[in-house]
């Protein structure tokens, strides 16, 4: 079974912490966490509830803290991150996507709208960017059948083909690996997982 219901246990154990959620008058292990990054990422995924907490998050130096009130302040930092994810999230309306993976300078080929789609975190709008400017089936800069998107607008240049850039506007490539986007003012690069955010785009040829 899949759970759906908010966090609202903490415990203390192995100098981290585990959450749990009630699903069917039941307790069920949600995810544990070595730092607040890692908290504040589950209270996103899965969001929280009134917490509790078992009586080992008073006497966490037992459990491998280096103070007993070092799991309380785990969780109030996680709060904290959680809390500026999903505001950062609610401000982006546009992610701008740029090609630099392949390019001698970066290029911008499209605007993807992201606001009102409910996103909760930032990395979520650029998940969404990233699938539509997918040739999958066919061109989404050429608004293909099934990889074309209405929120996604095309920005004019040259455009991809097989034998390289040429004027037989085939459409732009895929987004890939090193590519660049923009979200909230902030530039992220595009990983072989996720995404990382970076000071600045930088071509993959100036590295």
């Amino acid at each position: 079974m899949t759970n759906t219901q908010p966090i609202d246990y903490v415990d203390v154990r192995n100098g981290g912490l585990e959450f749990y959620s009630r699903v069917d008058g039941k307790s069920e292990f949600v995810g544990f966490a070595h730092t607040a990054e890692e908290a504040a990422t589950l209270f996103v995924k899965h969001g929280t509830g009134h917490m509790y907490g078992g009586s080992a998050m008073d006497f966490a130096s037992e459990e491998g803290f280096d103070t007993d009130e070092g799991a309380q302040e785990m969780l109030d930092k996680a709060f904290e991150l959680a809390h500026a994810e999903v505001n950062a999230a609610e401000t982006v309306r546009f992610v701008n996507v740029f090609h630099s993976a392949f390019e001698t300078e970066a290029k911008l080929v499209a605007c993807v709208s992201v606001q009102d789609l409910g996103f909760g975190t930032v990395e979520q709008a650029l998940e969404y960017a990233y699938r539509w400017t997918q040739n999958i089936h066919d061109s989404w800069s050429k608004n293909g059948e099934k990889d074309g998107n209405d929120r996604v607008e095309t920005v004019d240049g040259e455009w991809w083909s097989k034998d390289g850039f040429s004027e037989d506007r085939m459409g732009y490539r895929s987004t890939s690996y090193r590519d660049h986007m923009m979200a909230g003012g902030k530039v992220y690069r595009v990983d072989m997982i996720g995404f990382t955010q970076v000071d600045k785009i930088k071509p993959a040829s100036w590295e």
